[in-house]
């Protein structure tokens, strides 16, 4: 129970310290009117943390597949005696060989911190989404590298698996017999 009593305590005193949650606006208004939020002078030490995550599919090692040709002669014979019914002659066929793209989706993220004060958060006419934004394409323009990426284990495969393929290739083969 003491140690329940100290963390609320503790919990307490870290959202007072930082006056609890504001909007962007509110957080701009405590910048020119701190009495307003109870403080004697305007906030200091303002980060802003921009984090940047989003998918994208990479192309990853094309499948190849073999589709089988058919081919096939029929004959029937006529006369003004006889007719000989129409016979299937099967020919030897061939194949037709592909690849079919596969693709890999990735979740990149890059992430920056950018140091404010409250003249500059109050000058600024953007809000946050543009702030983070214009942070995060000046990083990556200044440092690609800074987006990490990790695939999610997620494939795009357009014309299925091989397995997929295969299971397409018996039951053509069958409709063809």
């Amino acid at each position: 129970m003491k140690k329940l009593m100290m963390t609320v305590t503790l919990g307490l005193l870290s959202v007072s310290a930082f006056g609890g949650e504001l909007t962007y606006e509110q957080f701009k208004e405590s910048c020119r009117n701190p009495d307003d939020f109870g403080h004697q002078r305007p906030p200091e030490a303002i980060k802003v943390i921009c984090e940047d995550a989003r998918t994208r599919w990479v192309p990853v090692e094309s499948a190849p597949f073999e589709l089988d040709t058919v081919a096939q002669l029929t004959a029937e014979l006529f006369s003004d005696k006889h007719h000989v019914d129409q016979e299937l002659f099967p020919l030897p066929g061939g194949e037709t060989n592909g690849v079919c793209p596969r693709l890999r989706e990735d979740l990149t993220s890059a992430a920056v911190e950018i140091s404010l004060t409250c003249a500059e958060v109050l000058n600024d006419k953007r809000d946050l989404e543009d702030i983070c934004l214009e942070a995060i394409a000046s990083a990556e323009a200044a440092n690609p590298d800074i987006r990490e990426s990790m695939p999610t284990g997620n494939m795009f495969e357009p014309c299925g698996t091989v397995e997929q393929q295969q299971q397409q290739q018996q039951q053509q083969q069958q409709q063809q017999q």
